[in-house]
């Protein structure tokens, strides 16, 4: 089968998270070239595509500013699509979310 997505630009924004991640997978397995803004100065830990040829993990971009952004999709070529999974989740009611779990979500 032939990838679908080869070479094709496509942002990310979550893509360090959970979902993120599989979504990323998914399109590197298609042949895409992912772009993944980060707010922190380095990658997360546990995100397996650092180092990958085709992912560009682009940190400090915070998507609350809207200049960051700008100049994160003005580095993007051709940009095909844009997926958004910022954000967190969390299994439970916000009532009922502990402090440590909503500031794991929020820093994702």
């Amino acid at each position: 089968m032939a990838a679908t997505l080869e070479q094709k630009h496509v942002v990310v924004t979550g893509g360090t998270g959970a979902l993120g991640s599989a979504v990323v997978t998914r399109l590197l397995q298609e042949g895409a070239i992912c772009h993944v803004p980060n707010s922190h100065a380095a990658a997360p830990a546990h995100f397996p595509f650092t180092k990958h040829e085709r992912v560009r993990l682009v940190n400090n971009v915070y998507l609350e500013d809207t200049e960051a952004v700008t100049a994160f999709y003005a580095g993007v070529p051709d940009l095909w699509a844009s997926i958004h999974l910022a954000g967190g989740f969390a299994m439970a009611p916000v009532e009922k979310t502990e402090s440590a779990a909503y500031n794991e979500m929020m820093d994702t």
